[in-house]
């Protein structure tokens, strides 16, 4: 979230409309990108689940996200 919320700092005129994150916990190996084909088969279901979400998902949701961070970041 520390990224999205410096990226909308740095961007203003910029409308972030969907905060994506997965839904279920990602495969993960020792070694970067070292998955067996069901690892990554799984990850590419949920992301195209998460992504399916999303469209349903209102700007109002996001910005308050956004806004929920921004406050949680200054200890607000």
């Amino acid at each position: 979230m520390d990224g999205l919320l410096r990226a909308q700092f740095a961007y203003p005129d910029v409308d972030f409309r969907h905060v994506l994150s997965p839904s279920e916990e990602l495969s993960s190996s020792s070694l970067p990108l070292n998955l067996t084909s069901e690892q990554m088969l799984h990850d590419i279901a949920v992301g195209l689940k998460d992504g399916q979400a999303a469209n349903s998902m209102s700007v109002t949701h996001t910005a308050d996200l956004l806004h929920f961070f921004g406050l949680k970041k200054k200890l607000d």
